[in-house]
């Protein structure tokens, strides 16, 4: 799900480059006003607007996956003042980051969902207990029919996450009762999107 522009996290959002990269845009701990957010479910392309991502204060990173490398590189792209505060080292634009995750590529599985939450861990103090927190206020904003796949989009994400997850991940109990919610109200957005047609649709 990571790879399409669906957004909803409380930590991040992303949007699809092109074919080959990914943005990924990490909010300000503890910063995040649902109300700011974009509703457009189906395009984050306002993670590309410099005023968005300025009055936001987040950090953007390309997360890409060149055929021709055969591997992850990330850059960092865009980075506010108060994420450059916690970065260990100088962050050159052109020199990908040299991520635990990224490195460990070539010798074991690693999901893209880990590269995320290292990210998030680098840039973020303090850092979030749950890096894959929903933003519920802000799913309460969004209208049918695009709640309805947003939420199935979100339950996707986090199912393949807590079946990838060593059950060490600290957070694991917390994206389990995510998962939980956003099954309910998945179900709930069916009967209501069930209800509305059948509204709409005249009888005989």
């Amino acid at each position: 799900m990571l790879g399409t522009d669906p957004t909803g996290f409380q930590h991040f959002e992303v949007c699809m480059r092109s074919r080959e990269e990914l943005l990924l845009c990490i909010l300000p701990s503890g910063a995040m006003d649902s109300g700011k957010r974009n509703l457009n479910v189906m395009s984050s392309t306002h993670l590309l607007d410099e005023s968005y991502i300025k009055a936001m204060d987040c950090t953007v990173f390309v997360v890409t996956g060149y055929a021709v490398y055969n591997c992850p590189y990330i850059y960092a792209w865009k980075q506010s003042q108060r994420a450059l505060k916690y970065m260990s080292n100088a962050v050159e634009p052109d020199v990908p980051l040299r991520l635990e995750s990224t490195l460990s590529w070539t010798t074991k599985n690693v999901a893209l969902w880990e590269m995320v939450w290292e990210l998030i861990s680098r840039v973020s103090w303090p850092s979030p207990q749950n890096p894959f927190a929903i933003d519920f206020d802000y799913l309460d904003r969004v209208p049918l029919p695009q709640s309805l796949f947003l939420t199935g989009a979100l339950m996707e994400f986090l199912q393949t996450l807590w079946v990838q997850a060593e059950p060490q991940v600290s957070f694991i109990d917390q994206v389990f009762e995510d998962i939980q919610v956003l099954q309910q109200r998945h179900l709930q957005l069916m009967r209501d999107y069930t209800h509305k047609i059948n509204v709409a649709t005249p009888s005989g």
